[in-house]
């Protein structure tokens, strides 16, 4: 890789007129190649690096194709490197380059459903962290998923034009991540099952692009610790490279430890008043299961509207359990089981 982006520099330095265009149209896509590595193997602040200046590169070739390819990669970096913005950046390059790449055959339809696939696993990043456009972002990662399968539905088959695997097969597989970073484990367990082994095997020549194994996660987030290991041993077979190198598998594998049998430290009651604090309940179910806990979920019912209107994610799937959210009258059968701590959240201000 240094050797050829040291050639690829070379190149746009020396070439003069339409040749140094062509040059840094190869700078560009070296560039992408080494900010995919950088994230298969975890380094966030090279790949950012990568991608800035795959688009600089990008813009001085003056081709819409490959100046929305280096966009695709860098809002990639950008999700990565934690950067709130990447989801606006991925979609205003498709607003600006769309007219142009929608005049560009396979490649430009292929790399404009690249931008929304990208924008959408942003927001859905976006969406799991703690602060006001959390609720906005989840609920923004449905349509821009449609708008990617519909330029999908244009092309002719699943391809790989400029090595973006687009095409109906990898909108599946994004739309499965997508409910995988929402922690909506059933919802991404109906999109796996759902995938024909004619899109399964379309997606297994780009697993890099692609974020494969993603297949096991939504077992795992559903509690379903035999079908997620099953899942992880059959990609293993399928990617054994992309298994064994990737870190995100490496997490899923101790996930996946935290689920057998009697690891649990017990029963934790996560208990919420109307507060803004229950908007955000997700992060106290994940941080309490991290700890090893089975989290019961408690909410008076105008914390409940509270929650249910801001989270993006499934309470109950994500908790396991069903939310005790209406008022029980004794000797009512209790949808939680007795608890072995109680974690209430802060109650509202006095102030």
């Amino acid at each position: 890789m240094p050797d050829l982006l040291t050639e690829a520099n070379r190149a746009a330095a020396r070439h003069t007129g339409a040749d140094r265009l062509a040059a840094y149209r190869a700078l560009s896509m070296a560039l992408c190649l080494a900010e995919d590595t950088a994230i298969e193997y975890g380094s966030g602040d090279l790949a950012h690096l990568a991608g800035h200046r795959a688009v600089l590169a990008a813009e001085r070739s003056g081709e819409p194709v490959i100046m929305a390819t280096a966009a695709r990669h860098l809002a990639d970096a950008m999700t990565h490197h934690g950067q709130p913005h990447a989801a606006d950046f991925a979609a205003t390059a498709a607003e600006r380059l769309g007219p142009d790449l929608l005049r560009a055959g396979p490649a430009g339809l292929s790399t404009l459903g690249m931008l929304y696939l990208k924008a959408a696993m942003a927001q859905a990043t976006a969406a799991d962290r703690n602060d006001v456009r959390a609720a906005s972002a989840g609920r923004a990662v449905p349509a821009l998923l449609d708008q990617a399968d519909e330029h999908a539905g244009h092309l002719d088959g699943d391809n790989n034009a400029l090595f973006s695997a687009f095409g109906a097969a990898n909108v599946a597989l994004y739309r499965l991540a997508a409910h995988v970073q929402l922690a909506e484990g059933t919802k991404g367990v109906t999109v796996a099952l759902s995938m024909t082994p004619d899109e399964v095997a379309a997606c297994r020549a780009s697993a890099a692009r692609t974020g494969w194994p993603t297949s096991p996660t939504p077992h795992t987030l559903a509690g379903e610790r035999e079908r997620a290991v099953d899942a992880l041993l059959d990609a293993e077979q399928e990617a054994e490279q992309e298994v064994l190198s990737r870190p995100r598998t490496r997490q899923l594998v101790q996930d996946l430890a935290l689920l057998r049998a009697g690891t649990a430290e017990g029963t934790l009651y996560l208990i919420s008043s109307a507060a803004p604090p229950a908007r955000r309940a997700t992060v106290g179910i994940r941080a309490a299961q991290a700890e090893r806990w089975d989290v019961c979920l408690i909410l008076p019912p105008s914390a409940y509207r509270w929650a249910t209107e801001d989270e993006p994610a499934d309470l109950a799937e994500l908790a396991g359990h069903p939310v005790r959210h209406q008022y029980r009258l004794p000797p009512g059968h209790d949808v939680c089981p007795p608890p072995t701590r109680s974690s209430p959240r802060p109650p509202p201000s006095t102030r």
